[in-house]
């Protein structure tokens, strides 16, 4: 590494560390893994401290994570590519690792594929569908010239899988009612596009399938939910520190 940019890091992380945070320097990411972290969408090395600190928490609690067998290299290479906090990786990873044999993955918002890149390092044998208009370009993409959609071209060319470049609704009619095992939502977050997503697609998902929801934060995203408040009125369940929430179809909303 560059003394003069080793030394800076190292001026940076004694100011978090006087912030009560932590850079992590013995974690600290190549200069080529923040390059593939803005052309994610990320923001330079504010991204990367969020990265960094996404893999001293693997570290702190890696007996948890390799109980659940997702070692430390898979979950680097996630957390490079997805939009996930270290629980609803971890949370994600359970879920698609309880899908039956040669069952059916389906998800709404693929952006630029990291969720994707889980499901395809956690399972080889499934069925995966991803929905995603990708009309929606970070400002990175943007200084760059490249689009979201690109991006995530790159980042799942090697995962077989089936692929509608279109909004939510238009692609709806293209699934089967009953016909996936686990339901990934995290398209639109404003309230009429999380509430129609929902109520859309849950005829989707087989009985005994599960529907997971992303970014169920108050805070961050209340459209989120309200739309699943009002949709599933407390029948579902939320995955212990995540912004995750979980429903099993026993029978129709």
């Amino acid at each position: 590494m560059d003394k003069d940019l080793e030394k800076a890091l190292l001026e940076l992380d004694q100011s978090f560390r006087a912030k009560g945070m932590r850079l992590g320097v013995e974690t600290l990411l190549t200069e080529e893994e923040v390059e593939r972290l803005n052309r994610n969408g990320g923001d330079g090395w504010k991204t990367a401290n969020v990265v960094i600190g996404n893999l001293e928490f693997y570290r702190t609690y890696e007996g948890l994570f390799k109980y659940h067998k997702l070692p430390y290299e898979t979950f680097k290479k996630i957390t490079l590519t997805a939009l996930l906090t270290p629980m609803d990786i971890l949370g994600l990873w359970k879920e698609v690792q309880a899908i039956p044999e040669k069952g059916v993955y389906l998800e709404i918002g693929s952006f630029v594929g990291g969720s994707l890149v889980l499901v395809d390092m956690a399972r080889q044998d499934l069925s995966i569908t991803s929905i995603d208009p990708h009309t929606h370009n970070d400002r990175n993409h943007i200084e760059r010239g490249i689009t979201s959609a690109q991006v995530y071209e790159e980042n799942t060319k090697d995962i077989s899988k089936t692929y509608y470049r279109e909004n939510s609704v238009v692609a709806c009619p293209r699934i089967p009612q009953e016909s996936v095992d686990l339901l990934f939502v995290d398209g639109g977050h404003l309230y009429e596009e999380a509430k129609l997503d929902l109520l859309n697609y849950w005829p989707k998902v087989k009985v005994g399938g599960v529907m997971l929801v992303h970014d169920y934060s108050p805070e961050g995203f209340p459209g989120v939910v309200k739309a699943v408040d009002e949709v599933f009125k407390g029948s579902f369940t939320r995955v212990e520190d995540s912004t995750l929430v979980r429903i099993v179809n026993g029978q129709p909303i």
